[in-house]
């Protein structure tokens, strides 16, 4: 959804090579040491080098802020979407198990961030969350959602290497973190997505303010030129967006100027938000655009899931092939089919 602009490039250049740069370390069970990259992004080589460029992503190594990647070959390209599409797929919608760490929420807290995520499942139409009672041993990816010690909200971009180990990918999910619409933050940087103000072509919408940016924080600020929004407008009202005063050095100063519209909301995701989730997994075949989207909700590559518009096609086909599963065509929309 982002990029990174020259004059961005420039000043984060400029950061002296010997400032100390504020950056949060936090640790797993499994012992493993992550620092965070804009503010709750657990900072992973390959996709930030993917999104932002290599040379931004050596620059946060080289500054502390990110290791080296272990074994360092050519990073995807951002066409490739590697990281993004190795969440198994199951009965026609894209499943992604989930195993939540034993004793970490009460009742129901644990209640709260499953509703959070069913909302985010039940609106999009495209994605459907396994809940594991036990870690699995078979190998398949899986997300591991905690708070581990820490009352932070943080997430890895993506589909990380770790979820295929025995501890699955780590989410962060702390006490402070039970708001639906933050819930759903996280979990859509674990579905592929960066945030909203870095996209490529942020400056046309927002003004950053570099002079109310707390030093050593600037890297925070930068364009990630390689995302691609798949021609989805700029959107001030997604649940991926900063608020107006991240980072700043003083809390009546802002550091994003809006032009008068209001960001930052964690009520739930946007619109927008919906339609990008719906993008980048709907179809079998890989992400389409906002205008493929347009011309055909639904198709044998892009099947619709429950309740959703568009399977009512001229191409002389059972409609309710263009719905997931069992669904069948209703009136365009899908929908079970009553006689089962």
């Amino acid at each position: 959804m982002k990029l990174l602009h020259l004059v961005s490039l420039l000043l984060f250049a400029s950061v002296a090579a010997d400032e100390s740069i504020e950056t949060r370390k936090i640790l797993t069970p499994s012992g493993q040491e992550f620092s965070l990259f804009e503010g709750d992004i657990i900072a992973s080589y390959e996709p930030i080098a993917s999104a932002y460029g290599v040379e931004f992503a050596d620059g946060l190594v080289e500054k502390g802020i990110m290791e080296a990647p272990k074994a360092r070959g050519s990073v995807p390209s951002p066409s490739e979407n590697l990281w993004r599409f190795k969440w198994s797929q199951l009965y026609e919608l894209w499943i992604i198990k989930v195993y939540f760490q034993p004793n970490a929420y009460t009742d129901t807290e644990l209640q709260f961030i499953k509703s959070s995520l069913r909302k985010l499942q039940k609106y999009t139409g495209v994605i459907r969350f396994k809940w594991l009672d036990t870690s699995p041993t078979d190998g398949s990816p899986f997300i591991h959602i905690g708070a581990f010690g820490n009352d932070i909200c943080s997430s890895l971009v993506g589909v990380d290497r770790s979820a295929y180990t025995a501890d699955g990918q780590f989410m962060f999910i702390g006490k402070s973190c039970m708001v639906e619409g933050q819930i759903q933050h996280e979990m859509m940087h674990c579905l592929g997505f960066f945030h909203e103000q870095s996209r490529p072509d942020r400056n046309a919408y927002v003004t950053i303010n570099e002079e109310n940016i707390e030093a050593g924080q600037e890297h925070n600020f930068a364009i990630a030129h390689n995302i691609d929004s798949r021609g989805s407008p700029y959107d001030y009202t997604s649940v991926m967006h900063y608020d107006e005063y991240k980072y700043s050095t003083d809390p009546s100063l802002k550091t994003i100027d809006a032009k008068g519209n209001a960001v930052g909301q964690r009520t739930r995701i946007s619109f927008q938000d919906n339609l990008q989730i719906r993008y980048l997994y709907q179809c079998f075949s890989g992400p389409r655009n906002k205008q493929a989207y347009t011309n055909n909700r639904c198709t044998e590559d892009c099947k619709c899931g429950w309740k959703k518009k568009g399977c009512k096609l001229t191409t002389g086909l059972d409609d309710s092939a263009y719905c997931k599963g069992s669904l069948i065509c209703e009136n365009n929309v899908c929908m079970p089919d009553k006689s089962i």
